[in-house]
């Protein structure tokens, strides 16, 4: 029994294969109905083809395919109506009415029929439109009458005449007051959201839809950061919009961003930061950066042995003698590390400390004490000298100075003498 069920199975899967070979462009094989079906939005012709429905317009269902002509495209898509219809023979074979679109502002709650074709059909408000006016049937049919909501304000569609169904507010601006419906004004009508824009670059990710202040401009806008986030309402503190500044040339922010700092375009730029305010090649790079979202990387890695950094103004300098480049070739080590010795990034050398003389330029790698403490009490070494010559230990001040007094005191008491 199961194998005869498995046979006949396959047989209709067979049938059907061939079947759904034979039917024609843009349509398809209904097992069902055991026949070629057209695909939505296709029409049976007079050629027995499936023929693609005119602009606006759609076919009820899918069709059958019949020998002697099928059914017409007898539906408009949503939001358009018939301009004028013709007898019911036109329409059952391919007279198609034109569909034409609902005036500005307005449309259809569903896709017209052949029973729905008049003007009237365009009933509603679309999306951020509010109604002043509903359509009618007599004497003459007209279609609703509706109106863009006031600037800024938002509304999902309307069926009624309110205007209060403008009841929230665009991306970027805050509701200073909610919409009023008529059954809450004197005058029985409806009144919209009042929104005002946000400040300064500041913005929100959504529009708000209830009532609030400043403080609902709780992100910053593309291509802005935020320096301090925005302040709630509270009894000792007044509301304030998050403060936002412009990103430095050459970089970005996705829009309505809520934290960080912005990007350089320049993936070799040093990232900015609360230290860095502008895009530069970073540390061992030199050249200018990109200026473009688009571009190519304008920072060259600076060449083995040289460096550069912030007080090279990014560009590459070679490490002087008895000195060689660091890993990120961002600054240059002196080629003896003990104490005394530093890199002076102004005379771009390696010098003594303060209280050490020696000269540490003519040190190799790995040399050790190439600059010498001075003696105690005595000397000390002139500050941050560059030249090996100057590089010494002097008499301290007040040596100096006794030294002077008494030198004095000696040819006073020589003149008198004398």
């Amino acid at each position: 029994m199961t194998t005869f069920y498995r046979a006949i199975f396959l047989k209709i899967i067979i049938i059907q294969a061939l079947a759904q070979q034979q039917c024609p462009q843009n349509s398809f094989y209904a097992i069902q109905f055991l026949s070629c079906v057209c695909n939505q939005s296709y029409f049976i012709n007079f050629l027995n083809n499936c023929e693609e429905c005119q602009t606006n317009s759609t076919s009820s269902a899918p069709q059958y395919q019949y020998q002697n002509g099928g059914f017409s495209c007898d539906i408009c898509l949503p939001n358009f109506y018939y301009n004028e219809r013709q007898n019911q023979y036109d329409v059952f074979f391919n007279q198609v009415p034109v569909c034409i679109e609902c005036p500005s502002g307005t449309g259809t709650n569903q896709v017209n029929t052949q029973d729905s074709f008049l003007i009237s059909s365009c009933n509603i408000c679309l999306k951020n439109y509010y109604m002043i006016n509903p359509s009618s049937q007599s004497p003459t049919p007209s279609s609703a009458q509706c109106l863009p909501c006031p600037s800024s304000t938002l509304s999902s569609g309307a069926q009624i005449v309110d205007q209060s169904v403008c009841n929230s507010c665009a991306v970027n601006y805050y509701m200073a007051k909610n919409s009023i419906p008529p059954s809450q004004n004197n005058n029985n009508q409806g009144v919209a959201a009042q929104c005002l824009i946000c400040p300064n670059g500041s913005g929100n990710l959504e529009g708000p839809n209830i009532q609030g202040d400043i403080s609902q401009c709780s992100s910053c806008l593309e291509n802005y950061y935020m320096v301090f986030p925005s302040i709630q309402s509270d009894q000792q503190i007044e509301p304030s919009a998050a403060q936002c500044l412009p990103c430095p040339s050459n970089s970005f922010n996705p829009k309505n961003s809520q934290q960080g700092f912005c990007t350089c375009y320049d993936q070799n730029a040093t990232p900015l930061s609360s230290q860095v305010s502008s895009c530069n090649c970073k540390n061992g790079y030199s050249r200018s950066v990109a200026t473009s979202p688009l571009s190519s990387s304008g920072c060259s890695r600076c060449p083995q042995g040289y460096y550069s950094n912030s007080s090279t103004s990014y560009k590459c300098m070679p490490c002087s003698s008895g000195s060689y480049t660091n890993n990120d070739q961002s600054d240059c080590i002196c080629n003896d590390k003990s104490i005394g010795v530093y890199f002076d990034p102004v005379s771009m050398a390696c010098n003594c400390q303060k209280d050490y003389f020696g000269n540490p330029k003519i040190a190799t790698l790995n040399t050790i004490g190439s600059c010498t403490p001075c003696p105690k009490k005595f000397f000390q070494v002139t500050s941050y000298q560059s030249e090996i010559m100057k590089s010494k230990c002097e008499l301290l001040p007040k040596l100096q100075n006794l030294i002077s007094f008494n030198l004095v005191l000696a040819a006073i008491q020589l003149f008198i003498l004398v």
